[in-house]
């Protein structure tokens, strides 16, 4: 009974965000996640050399987008206690994730070369 009490009362404490705090943390995350998005856009074709495997190319461009990586990282922790900050942050710096995290843009990059220009008339 007494871990239900506690339950409850983490789980209340959390639902006592304000929509104004609300809107700042999804504000925030969503301007975290653009500015890896387009870091990584302006990145891919500079770091590419269309030899090496995607998934080096997705470690180098993790390395050229660290900061924005971590910003978008600790945004998602905001109204996590300590330990789980240090799950998330130590579960995002993983090479795995990282790579996750990347190559999705490497692919796309690499697929519209191999793609016909859209203008382009056979």
């Amino acid at each position: 009974m007494k871990h239900l009490i506690v339950l409850v009362a983490v789980c209340l404490c959390g639902c006592a965000q304000s929509a104004e705090e609300k809107r700042q943390v999804e504000s925030e995350r969503y301007f975290a996640t653009e500015d890896l998005k387009n870091c990584a856009i302006d990145n891919v074709s500079k770091i590419d050399d269309r030899t090496s495997d995607a998934s080096t190319i997705a470690m180098a461009l993790a390395s050229r987008c660290h900061n924005e990586y971590r910003n978008s990282v600790m945004s998602f922790s905001n109204g996590m206690n300590y330990r789980q900050k240090q799950m998330l942050v130590w579960t995002a710096e993983q090479t795995s994730r990282k790579i996750d995290t990347f190559l999705p843009w490497v692919l796309k990059y690499r697929t519209s070369l191999k793609s016909p220009a859209p203008n382009a008339s056979y």
